[in-house]
């Protein structure tokens, strides 16, 4: 017989004086092609559904019982840090990572503001960096996959978003099964000449 898994692990909060939580869901994230619109047309009844439509509700359904609700003394009042981690199954292989970030943008994240983590998911509400793939043996991974790792941190208003420490940044992300490093560029115009 197949033991019990728990939809969801209540959120830890992580420490005190950051205002941070941390949600672990037993829950593989959904990708972007699991919610990108298709031609499939299902009937109901005496109505026809669209497919990508009844795909996605059933991926809002699951999120929606797997996730807590936000603890009353850790409402929103500004904006704050949301760090997603896919902790990979033996089996599994990364998605990329534009795919991943698109899956849970467009499900978890309306979500998490559904359920009073987040004020908005816009820019001025919500940090979202670019979500982390970890295998289940990694040291930083909390649980074995397939999971996800959910980290709300309350930002302070007054610090830039670049200058606030949050997860490690991961030094080889996965990239189709290989690792590589991430090359930022930050581009900077120089100043016009005066008088031009």
């Amino acid at each position: 017989m197949k033991p019990i898994r728990m939809l969801s692990a209540p959120p830890v909060e992580l420490d005190a004086p950051s205002r941070a939580y941390r949600l672990v869901v037993p829950l593989k994230p959904p990708s972007k092609n699991d919610v990108k619109p298709d031609m499939g047309i299902t009937r109901m009844g005496s109505r026809l559904v669209p497919t990508a439509w009844l795909r996605v509700k059933r991926l809002e359904e699951a999120w929606e019982r797997a996730l807590a609700r936000c603890p009353e003394s850790f409402a929103p009042t500004g904006r704050r840090r949301v760090t997603f981690t896919r902790v990979l199954g033996k089996r599994e292989r990364p998605y990329d990572v534009w795919n991943l970030a698109g899956g849970l943008n467009s499900v978890v994240v309306d979500i998490l503001v559904r359920y009073g983590w987040l004020l908005d998911d816009r820019p001025d509400a919500a940090d979202l960096p670019l979500p982390l793939q970890i295998r289940g043996d990694d040291p930083r991974a909390v649980v074995t996959g397939p999971a996800t790792i959910i980290v709300v941190r309350e930002l302070n208003a007054s610090a830039p978003v670049d200058a606030v420490a949050d997860e490690p940044a991961d030094p080889a992300p996965f990239y189709r099964g290989k690792r590589y490093a991430p090359v930022l560029t930050r581009f900077t115009f120089p100043d016009p000449a005066p008088g031009s």
